[in-house]
């Protein structure tokens, strides 16, 4: 009689919509749980999600903002391209004129000084200019324009630092005096004072210049 009770009581419960544990002896239900989903199975839905948030993240913003960067970052991109190739390009000119004016033809020189000039007029230094010897105005005297390349003079400037390039395809002495008047300077009813590494010169015009000297001249 207890045991058709108790199944008759079993009959009067009410089913929930979520499934039951049934003790396998009495058959009366343990619990009311849900059952869990394989592990594996969450784990694919979980990255499912996270596949289709990325996928949102990349679709393409059609805003007016969003447009507007986009073509801003087009035309950047353009100009940096364009203006490292004409930098390059430029350098390139550069390289190769300054090999063809500057250079002289290497291979034909047997001579190539250094020596350093500083010209001090009425106690105030002047910077003596470059392209002495190349540019016509600086280029007075041609008398020994037979020992240079392309119509260079052996004795020449390149740059404001008082430098004189003694570039020359014959092995001879060249002097301070012939310098100066290749640039042309009026040293006409002045007075004119030299050192040489810090010595007295007494005749500069006849000083023969030598690679890494030092010359200074003093005009009042």
């Amino acid at each position: 009689m207890a045991k058709n009770k108790i199944r008759m009581d079993i009959t009067n419960i009410q089913i929930s919509s979520l499934p039951l544990l049934y003790c396998p002896l009495v058959y009366l239900p343990i619990a009311n749980r849900r059952i869990r989903k394989p592990f594996s199975i969450i784990e694919y839905q979980r990255s499912s999600k996270m596949r289709n948030t990325r996928n949102e993240k990349r679709k393409i913003d059609k805003s007016y903002f969003a447009v507007g960067r986009r073509k801003k970052r087009k035309i950047t991109i353009k100009i940096l391209s364009i203006g490292s190739a004409v930098i390059a390009a430029f350098i390139a000119m550069v390289i190769i004129t300054g090999a063809s004016i500057t250079s002289h033809d290497d291979k034909s020189l047997v001579m190539h000084l250094h020596p350093v000039l500083n010209i001090v007029v009425n106690g105030k230094s002047i910077t003596v200019p470059k392209n002495i010897g190349i540019d016509s105005p600086l280029h007075k005297d041609h008398s020994l324009d037979q020992y240079g390349t392309n119509g260079v003079s052996p004795l020449h400037t390149h740059d404001y630092s008082g430098t004189i390039h003694v570039e020359s395809t014959a092995n001879r002495n060249y002097t301070l005096g012939e310098f100066l008047n290749i640039w042309g300077i009026d040293l006409e009813g002045k007075t004119v004072k030299a050192t040489v590494d810090g010595t007295i010169v007494s005749d500069y015009t006849n000083h023969i210049l030598q690679d890494g000297q030092n010359l200074n001249l003093y005009i009042t």
